[in-house]
């Protein structure tokens, strides 16, 4: 026992020696290299656009470099693979923010979510943010998106020089949906919105690095006068928050608030312990950076739209061929449009909205390829060089969408980018962003077709200098793709009753249930993308089956020409005397007679009713079963998918769709080819149909009927009657004979025999379930497909008899 102790001591002690080793050996670790700077001062930072110059630096010093400015660290990371070994594999490690006396400490008082440090206040924030922007929840702000989005196709149709403030109505109004539960459509001139504006405008220029010396000298927060500029800002961004959150208060005071975030966090401020100031800057927050990034991120795919003709035309192609022009792409269509994805992926990637990033705050060393990140330093990631790294994205500069498609024409998920930041500090609204970008751009494309005047050339790099980047105004010329008539008719629809459902079961999700529903009650027709009609798996489905089913049809085919050649044969061999004799003839004749009146007797004791399919209903009795088995799962299964949804008229495009589309010259080879087996399927019923056989056999008995030397007893009275000037007394007519006699009585057997079928099939038809109305019912028509042998044996026996 002592000897186990020991030993154990001595690993630990040999593994704290090892840690303390490493560790100081990476003290002396140097740091990545960098441009030369004072030796008191440091480096200076860029006065503007900094990620342009970090780009610049990245390309002389190496993927990761580092800056000095007074004792602040600054590591600029500005390539796909480093940002992969850093930012993300060392998120534990980065999940803090550095200290921004400024911005954060001044300008915030402490309380912008983007900026929070780590700790449990974080955990509390992200929390709350989760459950308002989880994608369960986002998915339910799809009908919101669409129905903005639908505006913003009117708003570009009716005044296209003011597409940028159209974009900016749009983020507004969707983000004031679901944060305020605001239902009508906001302008982007409304007094909110430019005062939010603003604020953002102020944040993002006090967020660039040494645009205070403040954050590198902290000993200037005590200089009087040197930060009133901020502290006048924060009070007005504080009485803007708190003046929207006071809306809600009062709104559900009265008992008329909507849905939303700020009710949620109202309802549930002492579950996640924020205070009221808190409150007002979570939800101010979200509908800031909501709104902001979208708008520029709509502005941008317009710019890209603009400005690359050919990759536009690709995705209208896409376009046409999955949604058509007589409906509005969905989010239904998504996993069905990879090229409207990649689009918007394309555009992100070639004009990021952050350009620079936000920095993170290394909490312990961090050793990159015999480098060392040092505790407390600065990490950022520079968006723009990241997202023109030549080694994962080549050929950079070229917008190219078709780098995001996969051989399979699907959209890659190999590909990572970080337009929505690392690690965990992510931004916790990319699954809105994405959806909203996504609905947006398949709108758009769909009705229009944009193009650069060529009098006014965009200039693609004009962005501010900004945390978030605007684009500086543009002109596009718009040309309508589709009818203006059904564009406005399409996109005209009432917002008045657009409700926010997704905060109402916010409850039974910080109770760790999932949420279920929207509460405006979406319709859900394919309540699954796999079940969509154009979805590639069940494109590729549907063709094998169609192919397996010719497959089957021809074997069959062939089977029937056999039958048939066979049958011609038997008959050929018969007509020429090479099959039986004639007493072996008379004896089958004699059996099949027997036989016959065996039938009748076990149809007449059978409860009245003729079961035609005795026999297969012997012999395949199992597989009836499981047909009718199959069948009500099939027709339970439909019901309750049809609960699920509301039932509508097909569009005009799904009453073609692409399963019924067929060439024009397989379409008539087709109609040959089934003309051919139709009338040769007609001939085959014709000769074997009792019905025909029983017509041949009324003409036959007819015709006989006139040419008999034997006279059939006429009921022309005239013929017996006395001439008026004869005096001779009526004979009776002559008794007939024993033939005679023999043929009335089997025709008129026969008759009463007949219209007792007939009154049997009515009475089974009336709602009797017999086998000859379960297999093929009223309107399946005559076929002889399950008495096949019967008919055939009545048929030969006719023949001979007649």
């Amino acid at each position: 026992m002592a000897i186990i102790i020991i030993i154990a001591c001595l690993i630990v002690l040999a593994s704290v020696w090892i840690v303390k080793q490493r560790y100081q050996a990476a003290r002396w670790l140097p740091l990545p290299p960098g441009p030369p700077g004072h030796w008191l001062l440091g480096n200076t930072m860029p006065k503007s656009y900094a990620p342009f110059q970090f780009a610049r630096w990245t390309e002389q010093y190496g993927p990761v470099f580092s800056l000095k400015q007074g004792h602040r660290i600054f590591v600029i990371i500005g390539r796909h693979q480093a940002a992969m070994d850093i930012m993300e594999k060392e998120g534990a490690n980065l999940a803090d923010r550095p200290r921004a006396i400024a911005a954060q400490e001044t300008l915030s008082d402490g309380l912008r979510v983007v900026l929070a440090g780590s700790g449990e206040r974080l955990r509390r924030l992200r929390r709350v943010l989760h459950a308002g922007l989880q994608p369960k929840v986002a998915e339910t702000y799809e009908p919101i998106q669409t129905s903005h989005a639908k505006n913003l196709v009117l708003d570009i149709l009716n005044d296209p020089k003011n597409h940028q403030g159209h974009a900016m109505r749009y983020s507004a109004s969707v983000v004031m949906s679901f944060t305020y539960g605001k239902i009508t459509p906001t302008s982007y001139t409304d007094p909110e919105i430019v005062a939010v504006n603003q604020s953002l405008v102020r944040f993002g220029q006090a967020m660039k690095p040494g645009a205070y010396l403040v954050d590198t000298y902290p000993i200037l927060r005590f200089v009087p006068g040197y930060l009133s500029q901020l502290k006048a800002w924060h009070q007005d961004d504080l009485a803007l928050f708190n003046g929207q959150l006071d809306a809600v208060r009062r709104q559900m005071r009265e008992g008329i608030a909507r849905p939303s975030f700020a009710k949620f966090i109202l309802e549930h401020q002492k579950q996640y312990q924020f205070e009221d100031k808190e409150l007002g800057y979570i939800a101010g927050g979200m509908f800031g950076a909501g709104s902001d990034t979208t708008a520029s991120a709509i502005t941008i795919t317009l710019m890209a739209a603009t400005t690359h003709a050919d990759e536009q035309a690709r995705v209208q192609e896409e376009l046409d061929k999955v949604v058509g022009r007589t409906r509005l792409p969905t989010f239904a269509d998504q996993e069905m449009l990879p090229q409207v994805t990649a689009f918007m992926l394309e555009s992100l990637r070639w004009r990021p909205v952050n350009l620079g990033g936000f920095g993170h705050r290394a909490t312990k060393d961090i050793i990159w390829r015999n480098y060392l990140i040092p505790a407390g330093a600065t990490v950022i990631g520079n968006h723009w060089a990241i997202a023109n790294d030549p080694e994962v994205f080549p050929e950079p500069h070229k917008f190219n969408p078709q780098r995001w498609i996969d051989d399979a024409g699907r959209v890659r998920d190999d590909l990572r980018f970080f337009a929505f930041g690392f690690g965990r500090r992510v931004c916790p609204g990319q699954h809105v962003a994405n959806r909203s970008l996504f609905i947006t751009t398949a709108l758009i494309l769909w009705a229009f077709r944009l193009s650069e005047n060529p009098a006014a050339k965009i200039d693609t790099f004009a962005f501010s200098d900004t945390a978030n980047i605007y684009a500086a105004p543009f002109e596009i010329c718009l040309q309508k793709r589709i009818n203006e008539n059904v564009i406005r008719e399409l996109t005209y629809h009432t917002t008045v009753n657009i409700n926010v459902g997704g905060f109402k079961q916010l409850q039974t999700y910080t109770q760790n249930t999932v949420l279920s529903a929207f509460d405006m009650g979406k319709l859900n027709i394919a309540h699954h993308k796999s079940y969509h009609p154009y979805r590639r798996d069940n494109i590729e489905r549907v063709r094998r089956d169609e192919e397996e089913a010719a497959q089957k049809e021809a074997e069959a085919e062939g089977r029937v020409v056999l039958a048939d050649a066979e049958a011609r044969l038997d008959l050929l061999r018969e007509r020429a005397g090479l099959g039986k004799g004639k007493g072996k003839k008379k004896e089958d004749d004699m059996k099949v007679i027997e036989d016959a009146k065996a039938s009748i007797i076990a149809r007449d004791s059978n409860q009245g009713h003729i079961n035609l399919f005795e026999d297969l209903e012997q012999v395949d009795l199992s597989l009836t079963q499981e047909t009718i088995t199959s069948i009500r799962a099939t027709k339970k299964t439909a019901q309750l998918e049809t609960e699920k949804g509301v039932p509508l008229a097909p569009s005009a495009k799904d009453l073609n769709p692409w399963y019924s589309e067929r060439d024009k010259g397989k379409e008539h080879q087709e109609d040959d080819k089934s003309k051919r087996l139709r009338l040769r399927d007609l001939a085959s019923k014709t000769m074997n149909d009792p019905l025909t056989a029983i017509t041949h056999q009324l003409a036959s008995s007819s015709s006989s009927n006139n040419s008999s030397p034997v006279p059939r007893p006429s009921w022309n009275r005239s013929k017996y009657r006395t001439p008026p000037d004869s005096n001779d007394k009526m004979k009776p007519p002559p008794p007939p004979s024993d033939a005679t006699t023999m043929r009335l009585t089997r025709e008129s057997s026969e008759r009463e025999r007949a219209l007792a079928l007939i009154r049997r099939k009515q009475r089974e038809m009336r709602g009797s379930e017999t086998p000859s109305t379960v297999h093929g019912g009223q309107d399946e028509g005559y076929g002889d497909v399950f008495n096949r042998r019967e008919v055939e044996e009545a048929h030969s026996y006719r023949r001979r008899r007649w």
